[in-house]
């Protein structure tokens, strides 16, 4: 009988190494070019994939500016220094009360904080000519309020509410004694001021408005006695002004250089 015919089986080892035999064709072709696509994609996808979801660059765009209804700002801390020559500090915590504490002695280290039993949003603090220091405070609502210590370095007084409601707010002894009292309107809407009637006193004026439009305002005296103020607008740009002399009419605001948190 008549074998059939079988191929060397070093013919055939041939014909897989070359893609032939098994899965007929050219089944090795096409699985090394399926697996180089594959390994493509694979190198491919994490930077296509970093491409599409790269996180925007920082400050791309300014923030949009407070308004009306947005949450009252203003400082959070303050510092003043009571006739003995030791310095307060005020501070706001995250729930809103304020914390005080001293100075062991003048120039020393800082005592532990304690509770100052009034929730605000911002702070400022100045000493009255009799040493006495005044504590101001914008309330959660915005309200203007004060409390005094009723004998240097003694205890303090309760809370007094000011008519009007305030964003920010900053208070500056005059070269005469008198304590002057700066404020800017809920949503940077108007300046005003108000001062001492007399020095260390608890009459005070009306309060009366200054030009400008500002979100934050901080107040300090020149050695002269004249009133410096500088303040941030709703764009996050400074002005400031000062007194033309002692307790005089005030400069125009000038714009100075630079961009800050409005």
């Amino acid at each position: 009988m008549r074998q059939p015919h079988r191929t060397p089986r070093r013919h055939n080892r041939h014909n897989r190494r070359n893609g032939h035999g098994r899965g007929g064709g050219h089944s090795g072709a096409t699985r090394l070019a399926a697996l180089t696509t594959a390994l493509g994609l694979l190198l491919l996808t994490p930077l296509l994939g970093g491409m599409a979801t790269a996180a925007p660059a920082p400050n791309a765009a300014p923030a949009p500016p407070r308004t009306q209804s947005d949450p009252v700002s203003g400082s959070s801390v303050a510092i003043a220094r009571g006739t003995d020559g030791r310095l307060r500090f005020f501070a706001v915590n995250r729930t809103g009360w304020i914390q005080t504490g001293t100075q062991n002695y003048p120039g020393g280290p800082l005592t532990d904080w304690t509770y100052f039993d009034k929730r605000v949003h911002s702070v400022s603090a100045e000493t009255n000519a009799d040493g006495r220091i005044e504590v101001l405070g914008g309330s959660i609502t915005g309200q203007a309020q004060r409390r005094w210590q009723t004998t240097p370095g003694g205890a303090w007084s309760g809370w007094v509410q000011s008519n009007g409601q305030v964003s920010s707010m900053a208070v500056a002894r005059a070269g005469d004694g008198r304590l002057h009292h700066f404020a800017t309107g809920i949503g940077g809407i108007g300046v005003t001021t108000r001062m001492q009637v007399s020095p260390g006193g608890e009459t005070w004026t009306n309060w009366s408005t200054l030009d400008g439009n500002l979100t934050r305002i901080a107040a300090e005296t020149n050695t002269d006695g004249r009133i410096d103020l500088l303040g941030i607008d709703a764009s996050g740009r400074a002005h400031h002004r000062t007194q033309g002399w002692p307790g005089g009419a005030w400069t125009p605001w000038v714009q100075t250089y630079g961009e800050f948190r409005s």
